[in-house]
């Protein structure tokens, strides 16, 4: 009899021990940001909550988001998981330039996201969804991985091609940012490239130098899991970025009768810039002054990386087609003459239709 209750109580034992789930392995270069076990180096954290907070209310606001975070995620067989409320998943240190590994699987009508350095997005849709006419730049059949929060119709917004794969199944991405290019792989398939990440807190200023990977909760369950990261050192990114050439052809919608205003970040924000000056430069089909937009803008700001250009409405062209392409350059302060200097983006600029 007592080897019996002997026997009982191992097996019991054995049913009750829970699982371990296997360590993460990043691969050659990379770290684990997620250890698979617990929520260390991670915090609860949606910016959207406390953006317009101030001193106290701030605080108090921050102060609660990361007390709820451990009721929203939890750990589970070695998966980040999240039912698709609370504050998003931050992490505790904040990264620049980046290639970033991360598998995640989720659920139908749901969506989610990855913001990079604090930023939104690295959109996450269910696919199955249709587009709508009342809400035209909105299209979740058009595939996972574009730059959602980046402004209609211009490159990376939407993805090259849909790579997702069906519910059920894990996903993988492969995230490369450089300064505010980023290049993003869906499942070993290219659906961004090189695209421009626009500052959504603050469209007149660049992408934040740092920040923190965000994982969004938005209305539905998504698991996270293999979150690994290497961060690309500026000799590397002044490579790449010398390798991949500037970015072209930038759609850019202007209401020209109100002048125009934009912000260009000079792509290979990597590199050592100091002591070069920004030159702009437009033309159009009746218009072709070179010098024009040298003359009529003026640049509010360059700190080495970036460049604020305004253009007053009564130095835009009067006569002829209002569309035109703006050039954006860096030249030495040696250069003079015929020499622009080193072509870093390039703006399509049509009037705007209202």
């Amino acid at each position: 009899m007592k080897k019996t209750i002997v026997s009982i109580v191992i097996l019991c034992l054995v049913v009750v021990l829970p699982t371990q789930a296997a360590e993460p392995k990043p691969p050659t270069g990379f770290k684990a940001i997620f250890n698979g076990k617990d929520l260390t180096g991670w915090y609860g954290w949606n910016p959207h909550e406390s953006v317009k907070l101030k001193d106290e209310k701030l605080a108090a606001n921050l102060k609660k988001q990361r007390d709820e975070f451990a009721k929203h995620w939890k750990v589970e067989n070695g998966e980040l998981v999240n039912s698709g409320t609370g504050p998003y998943a931050t992490t505790s240190e904040e990264y620049g330039d980046i290639d970033l590994l991360i598998d995640y699987k989720t659920v139908p009508k749901a969506d989610s996201g990855i913001y990079l350095r604090g930023t939104p997005q690295v959109q996450i849709w269910d696919i199955n969804q249709a587009s709508n006419p009342k809400n035209p730049d909105r299209n979740p059949n058009k595939g996972s991985g574009g730059l959602f929060n980046n402004t209609p119709k211009t490159p990376g917004r939407d993805p090259l091609v849909v790579a997702d794969k069906a519910f059920g199944e894990w996903n993988s991405f492969r995230i490369r940012q450089i300064g505010a290019r980023t290049w993003i792989w869906l499942n070993e398939k290219l659906v961004v490239d090189g695209a421009i990440m626009e500052n959504y807190w603050d469209r007149a200023k660049p992408l934040p130098a740092k920040g923190p990977i965000m994982l969004q909760t938005h209305g539905g369950e998504i698991r996270w899991r293999n979150i690994f990261i290497r961060e690309i050192k500026a000799d590397e990114a002044e490579k790449i970025i010398k390798e991949a050439g500037p970015v072209k052809k930038v759609g850019f919608n202007a209401d020209l009768k109100n002048g125009l205003v934009f912000h260009a970040s000079l792509q290979n924000n990597s590199a050592n810039l100091s002591g070069k000056n920004t030159v702009l430069k437009g033309t159009s089909i009746n218009f072709t002054d070179d010098n024009f937009f040298s003359k009529a803008s003026k640049v509010a700001s360059f700190d080495g990386r970036s460049s604020h250009f305004e253009i007053a409405a009564d130095n835009l062209p009067k006569t002829g087609t209002q569309d035109f392409t703006i050039s954006l350059w860096v030249q030495s302060n040696s250069m003079h003459g015929d020499n622009p200097g080193d072509l870093l983006c390039q703006y399509d600029v049509v009037k705007k239709k209202v």
